[in-house]
């Protein structure tokens, strides 16, 4: 059987220098210029400049090298700003082509004196650069449009590989002082090189199946929507024939033959763009190889899939990452005690040829990314008009953005009786329509909802009529006042989840659709395990929906005054257990360390009171947390996360809302209806 060695790393490519304020210089500032000079490391071929080489590890540029000169090149630069505080904050202000390219310091003129957030994008073609300069046409364009423009360039062309910047750059310009900024630029692309190892093998042709070819330009775990995967692309035609030549590398050093070497390495020729889940039907990219074996005349295949090793605990192999910026090396060796192949694929750093561990590499594997809860939107809706049921931005800063103003305010906050009337909640619950074209949200039922917190996982010590037994998650103390008369604690027992994922015709919940039934427990982190030192708090765990296609790992964790943090993970029943043996392994910090998690942040935003007057303001701000469901039940149910370590997370799901106005998470309501399918599907295996 072939086996599949698998390490990995992250590759990043250099714009170097530190963040400051620089003095005016008269050569080449003027007075009400804000000029932003860039130091373009490890991108550009020009020796002239000392900027051929790329930081490896730890910055050292003393490492061997990966990354060829016509890998790095940039000849075009677009600098995208947004307003980062004010009435805009999140909002586009202007795009920017960067100026002298090829010279040391590359520059542009932000044209305005303020604080900004600013993305880089490098070497767009014109279709993609068209896109981009679009989004000044409308003056609410967010970040969220920007990182989720697909580009459909090439992603193989030598001397124009799309990158972008890793994160957005925090920008703060003042009438004649340049602002000299550090940007660290990613390749969009992924690399694969073939080193054939094989004495007597003679590679003839490469089939590249099932890739992608187009991607969005910056949404890291995240596979684009509708990604177009050629079925294959062929390297080693009658027009340009291939011979990758076997060399098995002596031990001694000083007897390598450089020569045969050279042509046993099929480097920096195989490009494609990153492939995070399986793609349509199943299929998962691979590489079909052709060879020769000396003195036979024999021509055979042998086929490379990108999955992780199969080993005892883990014998169910999984797709494998292929992402952005990273370099898939493929070398094959013989297995001498039966003549096959074997193909060890080694993930290096594109620039400097350093191997990590594949557990260092966070990705979303297919068996997560089939997870219903994935229908969620990564942001809370910030801008929403009702009346014409679309959003019209996101909050993509993942905390608390509430607005100042009364108006903006009105934007952001909505109660149940005005989601009931725009026909969006209850027996009339309608689509809402997103910031770009073909869009489609719409409000999650109390069941969907519950795929984010357990439902039935509390115990009222007391009785409480006004606040059914509902949900909660309690962490800090494991018992914790909610008021004078009544007290809630942790279940720490396996219980019954039923989630009633749809409404009926009525809008409450329908005990006749779609459900899932499964056990789940929780566990509260050991004493002394403090996460966010600031408030000590604890984090909690869980394992849920045993027994389903669901099965899953929860992590929630409260950082006070900043967001709710929920982590999830697809389990595995054969390599990780049955519900107890699975919340040993998930109840603790090394499990989640390995990556492959969803992670929701939710802003505390606080609430709005119906009828807002001058001398009313928003309530709990950064305390306290809300969002909006479809679903209508006879009294408000809310999961309570409690106050300072136990700040809370409301869900406001009634006819009857106290009046309260609250914020929107939405559902992908196309992403959901293909998840559902999947997990239909799934549920019969």
């Amino acid at each position: 059987m072939n086996k599949i060695l698998i390490s990995a790393a992250a590759l990043l490519l250099g714009l170097s220098s530190c963040t400051k304020e620089m003095p005016f210089d008269p050569s080449n500032q003027q007075d009400g210029q804000t000029r932003v000079s860039l130091t373009l490391t490890g991108s550009t071929n020009s020796d002239e400049y000392g900027i051929t080489r790329a930081a490896g590890a730890d910055g050292n540029v003393s490492e061997k090298l990966a990354a060829s000169a016509e890998e790095k090149k940039v000849n075009n630069l677009l600098a995208v700003a947004f307003y980062k505080t004010g009435t805009n904050a999140g909002k586009i202000y202007d795009i920017f082509e960067v100026k002298d390219i090829d010279t040391p310091n590359p520059w542009f003129d932000m044209a305005k004196e303020g604080s900004f957030w600013v993305w880089f994008v490098a070497n767009a073609n014109a279709e993609l650069k068209g896109k981009i300069l679009a989004l000044k046409e409308t003056e609410t364009s967010t970040e969220k449009e920007l990182n989720e423009l697909v580009g459909k360039q090439l992603p193989d062309t030598k001397n124009e590989f799309l990158m972008v910047s890793t994160d957005k750059k925090s920008i703060t310009t003042n009438n004649g002082l340049t602002t000299s900024l550090s940007v660290l630029m990613r390749r969009a692309s992924v690399r694969y090189d073939i080193i054939n190892r094989i004495n007597g093998i003679t590679i003839t042709k490469v089939e590249f199946k099932n890739y992608a070819v187009d991607t969005h330009i910056s949404t890291p775990n995240t596979q684009t929507t509708g990604t177009t995967f050629t079925e294959n692309k062929v390297y080693g035609t009658e027009a340009e024939p291939l011979a990758i030549v076997g060399y098995e590398i002596p031990k001694e050093p000083q007897k390598v033959d450089n020569e045969k070497k050279k042509a046993s390495e099929f480097e920096r020729q195989i490009y494609s763009y990153e492939n995070l889940n399986e793609t349509p039907g199943g299929k998962i990219s691979t590489l079909v190889l052709t060879y020769t074996v000396a003195g036979t005349g024999v021509e055979k295949t042998h086929t490379v899939e990108f999955k992780t090793p199969k080993t005892k605990d883990n014998p169910k192999q999984e797709q494998l990452a292929l992402k952005r910026n990273h370099l898939y090396r493929i070398v094959l060796t013989e297995k001498h005690e039966d003549l096959k192949i074997v193909a060890k694929i080694v993930v290096e750093d594109w620039n400097t040829a350093v191997e990590f561990n594949v557990e260092e590499i966070p990705y979303v594997n297919s068996a997560t990314a089939d997870l219903l809860v994935n229908m969620f939107t990564p942001y809370e809706v910030q801008n929403f008009d009702i009346a014409a049921k679309k959003v019209v931005s996101f909050n993509s800063s993942m905390v608390n953005a509430a607005p100042a103003t009364a108006e903006l305010q009105a934007r952001k906050y909505f109660s149940f009786e005005q989601l009931e009337t725009a026909q969006l909640a209850g027996a009339s619950s309608g689509t809402i329509s997103g910031p770009i074209a073909g869009e489609e949200y719409r409000l999650p039922t109390v069941g969907e909802m519950n795929l984010l917190f357990p439902a039935g996982a509390k115990k009222d010590v007391t009785s409480d009529p006004q606040n059914p037994v509902f949900s909660m998650v309690l962490w800090g103390e494991n018992k914790v006042p909610w008021s004078e008369n009544k007290v809630y604690i942790m279940n720490p027992e396996a219980f019954d989840e039923t989630l009633s994922l749809t409404n009926d015709a009525e809008g409450k919940e329908d005990a006749t659709g779609v459900q899932i039934k499964g056990k789940s427990i929780l566990k509260r982190a050991a004493d002394g395990l403090v996460t966010d030192s600031e408030a000590q708090c604890y984090p909690v765990y869980g394992v849920r929906f045993e027994g389903t296609a669901q099965y899953a790992a929860y992590r929630w964790e409260n950082h006070p005054n900043k967001y709710f943090s929920i982590k999830i993970k697809a389990l595995n029943p054969t390599k990780d257990g049955d519900l107890t043996t699975a919340i040993t392994k998930v109840a603790t910090e090394e499990f989640w360390k390995g990556g492959g998690y969803l992670e929701f942040k939710l802003p505390k935003s606080g609430w709005l009171k119906e009828t807002v007057t001058a001398a009313e303001t928003l309530q709990n701000t950064n305390n306290s947390g809300y969002m909006q469901v479809s679903t209508k039940h006879s009294n408000p149910q809310r999961v309570y996360l409690g106050s300072g370590c136990q700040v809370y997370m409301n869900i406001m799901i009634a006819d009857i809302q106290y009046g309260n106005k609250t914020p929107l998470r939405l559902v992908d309501n196309k992403k959901a209806a293909e998840l559902y399918k999947k997990h239909e599907a799934n549920s019969k295996k």
